[in-house]
């Protein structure tokens, strides 16, 4: 398959991301640009979990309460964007179906209900 030049500075797991779906997929140049912005997710969530590794999980609220430290919200805020890429891409599951949201996956049960085509 096709192979596109990594962006520089990319960590070590978004080089490996970027390196295998490249390898394995053809992708249009805004797919690309996806690919490029969940790489650079994963470095970032990679960094916020360096930090967050030896920091308390625990912050003070603004009356002085305890809540949790605010970077665990980021940290599940970007693993969602991350997500959120990756399923811009449509890439295909391992069986070799291609990904579908929950919605498309409602549409097609109620089409073979009904008997529509699809």
């Amino acid at each position: 398959m096709a192979n596109y030049p990594a962006p520089e500075g990319l960590g070590e797991r978004s080089l490996e991301l970027w390196t295998k779906i490249t390898e394995e997929h053809i992708l249009r140049v805004d797919e690309l640009y996806v690919l490029e912005a969940a790489c650079r997710e994963i470095d970032l969530i990679d960094r916020m979990e360096t930090h967050q590794k030896d920091a308390s999980l625990i912050g003070t609220g603004s009356q002085g309460q305890p809540v949790a430290a605010p970077l665990i919200a980021e940290l599940r805020q970007h693993r969602k964007t991350f997500t959120d890429f990756m399923r811009q891409l449509h890439l295909p599951d391992v069986d070799g179906r291609a990904a579908q949201s929950t919605s498309d996956k409602a549409r097609m049960a109620a089409n073979v209900r009904w008997g529509n085509a699809g």
